[in-house]
């Protein structure tokens, strides 16, 4: 006989979480907490980038900031507009994702369940 494991939701995707606001040159923004429900879909596969492996290797990093500035041009443009008007557009959009991140307590050295 053939078993099924039976599965839950992660515990640590939430309904209501605080989200993300900040301002860039005096123009405010908010975006979803990366650990709620309403993350954004386009954005799965760099949360659970966040979550899985170290973003201290460069690679890891290119690929995380290159998905995110994607999704900036698609679902975020006011967001990329002003972030592409800085001197240093990438390095803003890393400061963004890293500070959205801790808003969030992402923490990579813990599993994606929680467990």
């Amino acid at each position: 006989m053939t078993e099924y494991l039976e599965i839950s939701p992660a515990n640590d995707i939430v309904s209501g979480a605080d989200p993300f606001r900040f301002a860039i040159d005096g123009e405010r923004f908010e975006l979803p907490a990366l650990m709620s429900a309403d993350i954004p879909l386009g954005l799965i596969p760099v949360v659970l980038t966040l979550r899985t492996e170290s973003a201290a290797d460069s690679d890891t990093q290119f690929r995380v900031i290159g998905a995110f500035v994607s999704w900036l041009q698609e679902d975020q443009p006011k967001i990329w507009q002003v972030i592409k008007r800085q001197q240093t557009p990438l390095a803003w959009v890393g400061g963004l994702i890293e500070q959205w991140a801790q808003h969030s307590r992402l923490d990579p050295s813990q599993p994606v369940s929680g467990r």
